[in-house]
């Protein structure tokens, strides 16, 4: 609930539940689980994490981009869908890691909000544009 040093000062969004965990792992970008490879993704909150399946190409992009209404990004207000957009915590670092998500060139896009998209490159590069 709280920014790391660095991370730019903007409003934390959207709602913390208060339940209290204790991790026995923590995981950064980098670092791999199974076939996972983290990536760092923040934007829609601090410290978001996409991950990498290694075996098929596919992104798990939790909220970086979302597909109800068509692929989108949390940067621009989706109509169809504006709960990514409004819960989102800075937009210009959100963009930033649509791009990088974006060069991985995955062969589909697993959001944490809509549809499995196969071979989404074109989809996300006119998202992210």
């Amino acid at each position: 609930m709280s920014l790391d040093p660095g991370e730019p000062e903007d409003k934390l969004r959207g709602g913390y539940s208060g339940a209290e965990t204790k991790p026995n792992r923590e995981i950064g970008p980098g670092d791999r689980v199974g076939s996972l490879e983290a990536i760092a993704a923040p934007g829609h909150t601090p410290g978001h994490l996409a991950f990498l399946d290694g075996r098929d190409g596919t992104l798990y992009c939790g909220d970086a981009y979302a597909t109800l209404g068509g692929v989108a990004t949390p940067v621009k207000l989706n109509p169809r869908f504006p709960l990514v957009y409004m819960a989102t915590w800075h937009r210009p670092t959100a963009l930033e890691s649509c791009r990088a998500l974006r060069a991985l060139e995955p062969r589909r896009l697993a959001p944490g909000h809509g549809k499995v998209v196969e071979d989404p490159g074109a989809a996300i590069e006119r998202a992210a544009g």
